[in-house]
């Protein structure tokens, strides 16, 4: 993964990356596991996300990240609607 560019907004960094759908998919799965393993407090404790919930969210947007791989044969079904 490598950073393109980085800017401060109030108190948020955003940052530009770029990175290849096998490191977005990674990126899925792990977020996956945590939400079927763990408990909300388990979470909170464990990850900067207070609930499975909040947790979901940001796998929503790695997914549909994945989800527009060009070559859509080489994209596993846990990845597909």
């Amino acid at each position: 993964m490598d950073i393109l560019s980085k800017e401060c907004i109030a108190s948020v960094t955003l940052f530009d990356v770029r990175g290849s759908e096998g490191e977005l998919m990674v990126f899925a799965d792990c977020m996956r596991i945590v939400m079927e393993h763990y408990t909300d407090s388990q979470i909170a404790e464990m990850t900067v996300c207070e609930s499975k919930l909040e947790l979901s969210y940001f796998l929503s947007g790695v997914t549909d990240v994945v989800r527009e791989m060009e070559r859509q044969e080489y994209l596993p079904d846990r990845f597909k609607s």
